[in-house]
């Protein structure tokens, strides 16, 4: 056995602080995972299956999700029964009559068109939504019940945005308190993390359907639950519960920029780079396309990552570890949401204070920690993470599969060009 130091590997290469790193062999712990197997549901009312139904919801979340929506009032309405409102005639007559008079004169007709936008209700954002985005975008969406159930969390007004909540806080007079979290909001920015926010409320219902991953190789298997004698049905065990989380989202300028500096993604047409709203589409139409794609695979990834990165620095600022909180995945509109996987029927608000108190500290423990493990240079050139630095016990819904620091810091087993946080740093200081 020897000990030898890392001088030209591809990791000290890529080492922008040219750090000294030695070659230690270890075990690589990857033993049977008897875990349950359960699918992670938002548990809904009636009212919010039956806006589910409506045709025109998937357009509803898509654009929530966008900024082109954002009262989500009209989605539940429109699951009662509620059709398009109709504009008013006499605002449609003038506009008609400044076409015709006076064809040349744009102001004016775009201030017509916006007085008779103004009685249409949701119906300018839903087709301004429609025109950003590809048609089999919003078809796949309408079958995706995760960004449906993002929608349904909004239209409960069960998330509160931690700009929205520094902002109340300064009202009542807890500057301090406000300054702590704006702070956090700015590191969150020059890390590529667009939004943060807090949900109060989050119905989960965990269903479980199967158990044990026998083999770790190419082997592994789900094995469900023995079906019953006498009716020969899958048994399936459900726990539900009120808990809560952080929602936390990629930004979409910087993944767009990322999967550009490495080739991933073609040059934006009209400008430079997209707008936030162009980039939120950009993301949309790339998860949902139905080839994947190096840049689909990339924003699934970095969402992916940085929830594993937040889980385990939850140790370090909270009285949770990385196995006393599960992770929600929304990875088509790159965001992530954390809760406590505690099933009481209260919850003490300690995520929530977390974001108060700790979110600087939170977040730059959690973005440190991607630069380096106890077993680089091995982990980041052959595997891209494992089982001291990304890997949980319990809360992974993807048994932590497709789990890679080079796609955060660069290099690794891909030779990722450059990582999405230094594509952060890189705009933050432009």
């Amino acid at each position: 056995m020897r000990f030898a130091t890392c001088n030209g590997c591809t990791f000290a290469a890529a080492d922008p602080a040219n750090r000294t790193r030695n070659l230690t062999p270890v075990t690589a712990r990857d033993t049977r995972a008897y875990y349950g197997h359960r699918l992670t549901l938002v548990n809904v009312d009636a009212q919010m299956r039956q806006a589910r139904n409506n045709d025109r919801a998937a357009v509803y979340a898509l654009g929530h999700y966008m900024g082109t929506i954002g009262d989500l009032s009209g989605m539940l309405a429109a699951g009662r029964g509620a059709g398009a409102p109709s504009p008013s005639s006499q605002a449609v007559d003038l506009l008609n009559m400044i076409r015709e008079r006076y064809p040349d004169d744009v102001e004016t007709i775009a201030r017509a068109q916006k007085v008779v936008d103004e009685t249409r209700g949701d119906e300018p954002a839903l087709e301004r939504t429609r025109t950003n985005l590809q048609p089999s975008t919003v078809v796949t969406a309408a079958a995706d019940r995760r960004t449906l159930e993002r929608a349904f969390l909004h239209a409960r007004h069960s998330v509160d945005n931690l700009a929205d909540v520094a902002a109340a806080l300064s009202s009542a007079g807890s500057n301090v308190l406000a300054d702590r979290i704006r702070t956090g909001l700015e590191t969150a920015r020059q890390l590529g993390l667009a939004r943060i926010s807090l949900v109060r409320e989050f119905p989960i219902a965990l269903v479980g359907y199967g158990f044990s991953r026998v083999h770790s190789d190419v082997r592994a298997r789900l094995l469900p639950l023995d079906a019953t004698r006498d009716t020969e049905q899958l048994p399936l065990i459900a726990v539900d519960a009120d808990t809560e989380g952080l929602l936390v989202e990629a930004d979409p300028v910087v993944l767009w920029h990322f999967c550009r500096a490495n080739g991933w993604t073609p040059r934006w047409s009209t400008s430079e780079e997209p707008t936030p709203e162009q980039a939120r589409a950009w993301v949309l139409d790339t998860s949902f396309s139905a080839v994947s794609t190096d840049a689909a695979d990339a924003i699934r990834r970095v969402t992916h990552v940085w929830s594993h990165l937040l889980m385990h620095a939850l140790a370090y600022h909270s009285s949770f570890s990385a196995n006393s909180v599960g992770e929600y995945l929304l990875e088509r509109a790159a965001s992530t949401l954390i809760f406590v996987a505690k099933f009481n029927s209260f919850n003490l608000g300690a995520l929530g204070a977390l974001a108060e108190q700790h979110l600087q500290l939170w977040l730059t423990d959690a973005a440190d920690a991607a630069a380096s493990c106890v077993h680089d240079p091995v982990c980041l050139a052959e595997r891209g993470g494992c089982h001291k630095c990304l890997a949980v016990a319990f809360g992974c819904e993807r048994f932590n599969r497709g789990l890679d620091r080079g796609y955060l810091v660069g290099g690794g087993r891909l030779a990722i060009q450059e990582g999405f946080l230094y594509t952060a740093a890189r705009l933050a200081n432009r």
